[in-house]
């Protein structure tokens, strides 16, 4: 299963709710700017060499000095939100060196823990982007709703704050042309968690049902 939503939606919420392993295109990302600041900026670039196996990228370079800015200021240490400007800058540095960059980093994840998955036996929260929604056509797909106004109060309570500058950027505006091709809509506006947990239930047991026509 992947789920499709902007930030503040309740993705991780709804992920939760589901009682599956979890994965995410922003596991690696985050692991490469978390091993970044605490170590080197080397390190950090070596751990992103590691997902191309025998291929080296030709971009080195404006990687390493990103990695080096972020050694230097250590966002996360900053505050969410800044961290997530250098989230997403990073990736969509790499997305630039290699499209598919994330969803091999997503699929190697994957194959390490396991040989083969069930659709039902995991769930890739954080869908954004045409390809990687392409790159799993054959699970389905939950796309998450919320209205803008719930979801900027989401994020301020969760970040301290939010800006119109991330909300608008690429990583946010890609996903709303995935609606009208996912198999699922669950819309987290003004729902209690009890009432989200009866939706993603019925999804789940529509999704098994389907599995075993």
């Amino acid at each position: 299963m992947i789920l499709i939503g902007k930030m503040g939606s309740g993705k991780s919420t709804v992920a939760n709710i589901m009682d599956v392993q979890q994965f995410a295109f922003a596991d690696l990302l985050k692991e490469v700017i978390t091993e970044t600041e605490n170590t080197t900026a080397s390190h950090g670039l070596h751990i992103i060499c590691s997902q191309f196996e025998e291929e080296r990228f030709t971009d080195q370079s404006r990687v390493y000095n990103l990695l080096k800015e972020i050694h230097r200021v250590k966002p996360t240490k900053q505050g969410k939100q800044y961290a997530r400007w250098y989230y997403q800058q990073l990736g969509q540095l790499m997305r630039e060196v290699d499209p598919l960059f994330w969803v091999k980093a997503v699929r190697n994840k994957m194959k390490q823990q396991k040989y083969r998955w069930n659709k039902l036996d995991y769930v890739i929260t954080d869908c954004r982007f045409k390809n990687e929604f392409k790159a799993f056509k054959e699970d389905y797909s939950i796309y998450i709703e919320c209205d803008d106004t719930e979801r900027i109060k989401r994020l301020k309570e969760r970040d301290g704050d939010v800006t119109l500058e991330y909300m608008k950027d690429i990583s946010e505006i890609e996903l709303e042309s995935l609606k009208d091709k996912c198999d699922y809509i669950i819309d987290t506006t003004g729902l209690t968690i009890e009432e989200l947990q009866q939706e993603v239930w019925e999804v789940m047991v529509d999704i098994e049902q389907n599995q075993e026509e």
